[in-house]
């Protein structure tokens, strides 16, 4: 069955599967200069046991008004519409139903529901509790025309998919690096609001519609930012909730995230540095009061994270919101430089934890490939095995070229601050092998319960720290599971130990090669009297991700590749 599913004209009832979109249309009957801000209506679901949704509609231009809806369990759903203006006969007291019945097998979106944090914290799962690995990719800018669509925008998800992403995060509406308005920032519609923010432009919306539902339809969840965090100031406060109650009704049936804005503290590229402090805790109060506002009109509870940008020192004692309870999960900020990314989003992921350790947090952005001319694929990796390893249930990919849709026809250019970060196209930049790598790393972890693993630096002689970058990663599950990211490792003079391996217990080693998934057997391995064993066998000198099992537990593991596991010395 399709995603959407829409009412024919003159039905009422709309029949449809388990977390697939329903849509009604209507018409308005009133005459309003500009209908958006004029009036608002909204359609109260009612299910048979009696809970409830109060779901806005959206303006579709002209007359025409939308309702979205989904519904997580089969049954039947009845609404009934109540406009502010109760004499629009078109849009106050109309009815329908939506009939449920069953739910797509193929489709994890559909068959296992959206995205929210697991029960306790600490990880992500779908609505029916089935276990979410997020590796993301950051697309910016692309809900503009310089990703073109079909084409452009289906050929990057097709890649994206089989590699094995399943997240992908982006901006509607104004996305970072340039000013409000800027002509880069729009579709074959032009911008999201009409010029001064005087209303906002349904036209857009039917663009980013195609795109949001190819992304779902493909299994990847739309991680959808309303606006980069300067712009509320040149939007303000109650147009900017205008804004995301727009989103919401739009694209609140679908299984998405709302990333509520980029660089939420970011205070148009500092151009206040006297009071850029200043600025920010104003900014940030704003911030929250819209974030709140979603939180009480979103009525199907999608997950609400924010992307806080990096930790500067003039923004200490600057929290990404005044409230931080209004949050789920945060999307952090390392910085760039292939030297500090790491060591900045684990700091990073300390003082969130710090909050809260129960609420996940992911690397959203840092240290992106081809950055500086730089950040390869060893980074991305080390990236990776870094942050999952130290109890992140997740990851977000990025390369230069594909946050700005620096495409062959239409380069991105420069930013606000005058400098290009990067002109290589997306059409080459996409394929780059870090993005291969991090994928790699996912299918790996997935043939473990990666969900029950906890970091454990205690486990290896020589933990990973900011004065030792080539240090290695350690997680695992006590008794059964150790898992490292080795940076180096010399096949038969590797200094490397992991520590406080249970002796009562038989163990086996793996080395997984990180860039192919290949997985060569050391096979059973001696512990020393001091539950040690040197990290010794590997095929080649390069960086691995070195496994060791309770032996009983190995048999049903297969190499990635499908072919014989390799063997190491």
């Amino acid at each position: 069955m399709a995603l959407i599913s829409r009412a024919a004209a003159g039905e009422r009832t709309v029949t449809t599967i388990a977390h697939a979109v329903a849509e009604w249309r209507f018409q308005s009957t009133a005459a309003y200069e500009d209908p958006f801000a004029a009036v608002e209506a909204d359609a109260i679901f009612t299910a048979a046991g009696g809970a409830t949704w109060k779901v806005p509609l959206f303006w579709a231009g002209g007359a025409d008004w939308g309702l979205r809806f989904a519904a997580a369990r089969p049954g039947i759903y009845r609404f009934r519409t109540v406009c502010s203006n109760t004499e629009d006969a078109g849009l106050h007291g109309r009815e329908g139903e939506l009939v449920v019945d069953g739910c797509d097998g193929s489709n994890p979106l559909l068959r296992h529901g959206a995205v929210h944090v697991a029960d306790g914290g600490g990880h992500f799962v779908h609505a029916d509790g089935t276990p979410f690995l997020w590796l993301g990719d950051s697309w910016w800018h692309a809900m503009t025309k310089r990703l073109s669509w079909p084409d452009g925008f289906q050929e990057l998800v097709r890649d994206r998919r089989e590699k094995g992403y399943n997240a992908l995060q982006f901006t509607i509406g104004f996305a970072c690096d340039m000013p409000p308005y800027d002509p880069r920032d729009s579709n074959e519609a032009g911008h999201a609001w009409l010029p001064d923010y005087a209303s906002i432009n349904p036209y857009y919306f039917d663009h980013t519609d195609l795109r949001i539902a190819h992304l779902v339809e493909n299994g990847i969840v739309p991680c959808l930012m309303g606006l980069w965090g300067y712009v509320i100031y040149f939007m303000r406060v109650e147009k900017a909730k205008l804004h995301y109650r727009y989103l919401v009704a739009r694209y609140g049936a679908f299984p998405v995230v709302w990333n509520l804005a980029g660089e939420i503290r970011l205070v148009w590229y500092h151009r206040y540095p006297e009071t850029e402090h200043e600025h920010a805790r104003r900014q940030v109060a704003m911030w929250t009061e819209v974030a709140a506002y979603l939180r009480r009109i979103d009525p199907f509870r999608r997950m609400l994270t924010v992307h806080p940008g990096v930790n500067r020192p003039v923004l200490e004692g600057v929290a990404p919101l005044a409230d931080m309870d209004l949050l789920d999960c945060f999307l952090i900020q390392g910085g760039h430089n292939e030297h500090q990314a790491i060591a900045q989003s684990l700091d990073q992921l300390r003082y969130y934890r710090s909050i809260d350790p129960a609420r996940p947090a992911i690397i959203s952005e840092a240290g992106w490939e081809g950055m500086f001319a730089g950040t390869g694929p060893k980074v991305q990796r080390q990236l990776f095995w870094g942050a999952v390893l130290s109890g992140m249930p997740g990851h977000c990919y990025g390369a230069d070229s594909l946050w700005q849709m620096n495409s062959r026809r239409q380069p991105f250019g420069p930013s606000a601050f005058g400098q290009t970060w990067q002109d290589t196209p997306w059409e080459v930049a996409y394929q780059w092998d870090g993005a291969r790598h991090v994928a790699i790393g996912k299918r790996i972890l997935e043939n473990f319960r990666w969900w029950e693993l906890e970091p454990h630096p205690e486990w290896i002689d020589h933990p990973w720290s900011a004065e030792t970058p080539e240090g290695m990663f350690c997680a695992g599950i006590p008794g059964e599971l150790r898992i490292c990211y080795v940076p180096v490792v010399l096949p038969f003079i590797s200094e490397h130990h992991v520590l406080g391996l249970e002796r009562d217990r038989q163990w086996w080693a793996s080395f997984y090669e990180p860039t192919s998934g290949r997985r060569f057997n050391r096979g059973p391995i001696e512990v020393d009297t001091e539950g040690r064993w040197r990290i010794v066998g590997s095929p080649m000198s390069q960086d691995w991700v070195v496994v060791l099992e309770r032996m009983d537990t190995t048999e049903t593991l297969e190499p990635l590749d499908g072919s014989s596991a390799g063997s190491g010395s």
